[in-house]
C-alpha cells in the first residue's frame, strides 16, 4: 500500500478507536476516569453496561454524509444545500446516523427537523434560526473529517468541503473550528512533526492570527436595527470598528475623520455591502465640528443607539517641554471631543427610549504612562474619570458607558509616530513583536471586537467599566520601575 492509503487507514482506525473508547465516559473529568478504570487499555463499555455501537453522527455521520459527494457528482463546489439533500435522502428518522436528542437539544436533530420543515441548508443550521448556543456547539468537526482524509496535502479543499457539510447543522465559530482542524488533518499527510505541521498551516492560511479573524457569521445580527456613530473611522481602530459593525448587521453608520477621500470611499464601500453609511468630515480638535457628527445620525437615520469615541492623538512631550498649543490640541481631541460628543449622543439615545451604549478608546497610559507622553497620559486619565461619572448618571436611562484602555497598538498613526517622533526604522513592528509576550502588538480588528462586545447586548448591563486590553498587567512587574537618570 502507498503512504496515502496507509495514513488514511490510520486516520479512520484512530477515529473509530477514539470514539468507541471515549463515548461511554463523555463528560467525565479525568480524575473520575482514572479512579474508576485506572489505565484504560480496553473498550470500557461493558464495565458500564453500555453497547459498543450506537446511532451517532460521530462515526455514522463521518461516512454517511460523505455520500453527498457521490450523490452530486463529486463536485468540488458542492454546496451546503446539497449536503442537506443527502441528509433527507439517507437518514431514517429516530433510527440511524444521528443522536436523536430532540429539538433545541441536539444540533444535528434540530437541523434535521428544520430540513424536514423546508429550511434548506445552510439556514437549517443557522444561528438566526436555532440560536447561538445550539448552532455553535462543538460537534461540526467530528462528523466532517472524512473530507480532510480525502484531501491529502490540500487544506483549501478540505476546509471548503467541511464548511459546506457542517453548515447543515452548525454556524459561526463551529464552522471555523471544523475547517481549521480539517486543514491540519489534510496537511498531516505531508508533515509528521507538529512544529512543521503548524508552520505549513500558517503558510497556507489554515491558521489565522486571532487578531485578524472575522467572526461576523457568528454574530450576524448583533447590531440589527441599531445606528452607530464611530469617530476616527477613516483608518485604524475606528475603521476596523465601522467595518465590523457593518458586518454584524448595523442598520446605519455615521463615520467621521479629516480625510474626505478615505471617508467617502469607506462610506460607499460599506453602503454597497448593505449597511447604509454616511461620512461627516470633522476635525475633532475643533469644537464646532463636534455637534454635526451626531446631528448627521439624526438627519440621516432618525435615531442613535451607539457612540464609539475612537479618535485620538498623542504628540510627544514631557512636563518640561509641552507647550500650550500641544496641550490644548491633545485635550481637545482626547477629552473635549468625547465629552461633547457623548453629551449630544446620549440626548439622542435617550429620545429613542431603547437604551444604548457609549464606548471610548482609552489607554493603559491613563494610569500614569511614560514621561514623554505626559499630556496624552493626563488626557486618558481624565477620560476614565469622565466615563465612570457619566455611567453613573445614565444608569436609569439604561445607557451603558465604558472605556477600553488599549496598550501598544499597530495602527497607521502609530507607524508615523514610531518612524518620525521616535526615530525608529521601518521594520520597527517586527523588532517590537520579538519582545512582546504574545509576539505581536494589539491589532485594530481585535479591539473592534471588544468594542462590539461592550456596545451590544453581549455585555449585558456592564457599565462604568475601565477595561484594560493589553499584554501587560497594571501593578504587576518583575522589578519596580525606576525613573531615568538625570541628564547632563
Amino acid at each position: 500500500m502507498n503512504d496515502v492509503v496507509i495514513r488514511t487507514y490510520a486516520g479512520v482506525l484512530g477515529k473509530i478507536i477514539g470514539v468507541y473508547l471515549g463515548r461511554p465516559v463523555e463528560g467525565w473529568p479525568y480524575e473520575q476516569i482514572e479512579t474508576r478504570f485506572g489505565e484504560v487499555d480496553r473498550f470500557i463499555h461493558e464495565d458500564l453496561g453500555l453497547p459498543l455501537i450506537v446511532a451517532d453522527d460521530d462515526l455514522s455521520g463521518t461516512f454517511g454524509f460523505f455520500r453527498a459527494l457521490a450523490d452530486h457528482g463529486y463536485r468540488r463546489d458542492i454546496a451546503a444545500a446539497d449536503f442537506g439533500d443527502t441528509w433527507l435522502n439517507t437518514i431514517i428518522e429516530d433510527k440511524t446516523i444521528l443522536w436523536w436528542g430532540g429539538l433545541g437539544r441536539s444540533s444535528e436533530h434540530t437541523a434535521y427537523l428544520r430540513l424536514k420543515a423546508g429550511h434548506r441548508a445552510p439556514q437549517s443550521g443557522s444561528e438566526a434560526l436555532n440560536g447561538r448556543t445550539l448552532a455553535t456547539q462543538i460537534g461540526a468537526q467530528i462528523f466532517t473529517d472524512a473530507f480532510a482524509l480525502m484531501s491529502p496535502g490540500d487544506p483549501e479543499q478540505a476546509a471548503a468541503l467541511i464548511r459546506a457539510a457542517a453548515s447543515v447543522s452548525h454556524d459561526g465559530i463551529a464552522l471555523d473550528c471544523a475547517a481549521f482542524l480539517g486543514a491540519l488533518q489534510a496537511l498531516a499527510f505531508e508533515h509528521r512533526e507538529l512544529a512543521a505541521l503548524f508552520a505549513a498551516a500558517e503558510r497556507r492560511g489554515a491558521i489565522r492570527d486571532p487578531a485578524t479573524m472575522s467572526d461576523g457569521a457568528a454574530f450576524p445580527n448583533q447590531f440589527a436595527g441599531k445606528v452607530a456613530v464611530v469617530t476616527g473611522s477613516t483608518q485604524g481602530i475606528g475603521e476596523a470598528t465601522a467595518r465590523l459593525f457593518a458586518e454584524r448587521g448595523a442598520a446605519g453608520l455615521v463615520i467621521c475623520g479629516r480625510s474626505q477621500d478615505r471617508g467617502q470611499a469607506l462610506a460607499a464601500e460599506l453602503t454597497a455591502s448593505g449597511c447604509p453609511t454616511s461620512y461627516q468630515r470633522a476635525d475633532l480638535s475643533r469644537y464646532e465640528d463636534l455637534a454635526p457628527v451626531v446631528d448627521r445620525a439624526d438627519s440621516d437615520f432618525g435615531q442613535l443607539d451607539v457612540l464609539v469615541n475612537c479618535a485620538g492623538v498623542g504628540p510627544r512631550g514631557t512636563i518640561w517641554d509641552t507647550d500650550l498649543k500641544t496641550y490644548e490640541y491633545i485635550f481637545n481631541v482626547n477629552m473635549r471631543a468625547p465629552y461633547f460628543l457623548t453629551q449630544a449622543a446620549v440626548r439622542l439615545i435617550k429620545r429613542g427610549g431603547r437604551g444604548g451604549a457609549v464606548c471610548s478608546i482609552g489607554s493603559i497610559s491613563g494610569y500614569g504612562g511614560q514621561p514623554y507622553i505626559n499630556a496624552y497620559s493626563a488626557s486618558k486619565g481624565a477620560l476614565m474619570s469622565f466615563t465612570r461619572n457619566t455611567a453613573f448618571q445614565l444608569l436609569r436611562h439604561r445607557i451603558k458607558v465604558n472605556v477600553l484602555n488599549i496598550g501598544w497598538a499597530q495602527t497607521p498613526n502609530e507607524h508615523v509616530v514610531q518612524t518620525t517622533a521616535q526615530g525608529q526604522p521601518p521594520d520597527w513592528v517586527e523588532r517590537a513583536n520579538r519582545e512582546l509576550p504574545f509576539g505581536r502588538l494589539v491589532q485594530p480588528d481585535e479591539v473592534a471586537r471588544a468594542v462590539a462586545f461592550l456596545t451590544s447586548e453581549e455585555s449585558g448591563l456592564m457599565t462604568g467599566a475601565l477595561v484594560d486590553f493589553d499584554q501587560y498587567v497594571i501593578g504587576a512587574f518583575q522589578e519596580p520601575p525606576r525613573p531615568a537618570p538625570l541628564e547632563g
